[in-house]
């Protein structure tokens, strides 16, 4: 049981449906991902279409890089009203400046013509070599 603010009780069913990310706990009704003008979705997904990168990174707790919406964040994107952050692990083989070549044309028309500063916060392992056995 909450108390709430005037003073009655409010049974809380923990086996209640949760809402689903992306919609509004007071509304039910969907809650839009544009921050400043960027559909942070959008800008997550062109960036994890580009080759060199393997996947975007939050990064720690201390350090994060994220777009925080109502019941949910988009991890490795930040957009401010005068720039955006990509936060992503490269992957093994490709250059640094490919997949800055790569981000920046993939998310350039969706960030309304911001900067956007770029962190490496890893490089993937690589691939594993496989020995043929006779």
């Amino acid at each position: 049981m909450i108390a709430d603010p005037i003073g009655a009780a409010t049974t809380v069913d923990p086996d209640a449906d949760a809402v689903p990310a992306g919609t509004s706990v007071a509304t039910g009704r969907p809650v839009s991902p544009v921050v400043h003008g960027v559909d942070v979705d959008a800008l997550a997904a062109a960036v994890r279409g580009c080759p060199a990168v393997a996947d975007l990174d939050p990064g720690r707790a201390v350090q994060s890089v994220a777009t925080y919406l109502p019941g949910r964040q988009v991890g490795g994107i930040r957009v401010t009203d005068t720039g955006a952050t990509v936060q992503f692990v490269l992957r093994w083989g490709a250059s640094v400046s490919e997949a800055a070549s790569q981000i920046r044309s993939a998310a350039g028309d969706l960030t309304g013509g911001r900067p956007i500063d770029l962190v490496v916060s890893a490089v993937t392992d690589p691939p594993t070599a496989t020995v043929a056995t006779d």
